[in-house]
């Protein structure tokens, strides 16, 4: 049987193992996208002290091991003895991805992807073209990475749609728009897609009502 974890409204971490209970395979299913296998799901959660074990504060450590520490997916990704630096510290050694939850502040050396919002400096950002965090790449200064994120819920006046010209303007999941007569809601992220071109199967954006 197909096991599948299915357009998850966070961030989710999983475990998928064999019939034997060992494990295969561990990592992450974005917002709105879909994780499938044929093995049986161990453990999925948007926690991810939930699913992994803690971090090891000492021996070796191997190449492709997952682990929780701080709240966050820890991902070796070279093997080396453990040292007493902290991963985000030593990105060459660990790649960290952190639960994709409202009010996070920006930290250096994490993995981003398209839609995650983090605040910074008193305004909450959001990430448009996926990258790993460093310090001179701050929300504020790289408009290229990251947008002001406007609360589509709070937003009194919709905008008319215009033609995305790539990542840096693409709608997001959320974001309403004037469009032939109608207000329409972006399904998905980066979406560059005009509102009514795909009805009446209405994948990517949906009458707002």
């Amino acid at each position: 049987m197909i096991k599948q974890i299915k357009k998850p409204a966070n961030r989710t971490f999983y475990k998928f193992s064999s019939l034997d209970g060992v494990i295969t395979h561990q990592g992450v299913t974005e917002i709105n996208q879909v994780t499938v296998s044929g093995l049986d799901i161990m453990s999925e959660n948007i926690d991810p002290i939930s699913v992994y074990p803690e971090l090891p504060s000492e021996g070796e450590l191997f190449e492709g091991a997952v682990y929780s520490h701080k709240g966050n997916m820890i991902k070796v990704v070279k093997t080396h003895n453990r040292t007493n630096f902290e991963p985000e510290e030593t990105p060459d050694l660990f790649d960290i991805i952190r639960p994709n939850t409202e009010g996070m502040g920006w930290v250096k050396n994490e993995k981003l992807e398209i839609g995650d919002k983090r605040d910074y400096d008193g305004t909450t950002y959001q990430v448009i073209q996926s990258h790993t965090t460093q310090s001179d790449w701050t929300p504020n200064v790289v408009p290229a990475l990251f947008k002001a994120f406007v609360d589509p819920s709070v937003t009194t006046e919709v905008a008319a749609w215009v033609q995305p010209t790539g990542a840096h303007d693409a709608y997001q999941i959320g974001d309403k728009v004037l469009y032939g007569g109608e207000t329409w809601i972006s399904k998905i992220i980066a979406n560059v897609t005009v509102p009514n071109g795909d009805v009446p199967y209405n994948r990517y954006w949906e009458p707002f009502t």
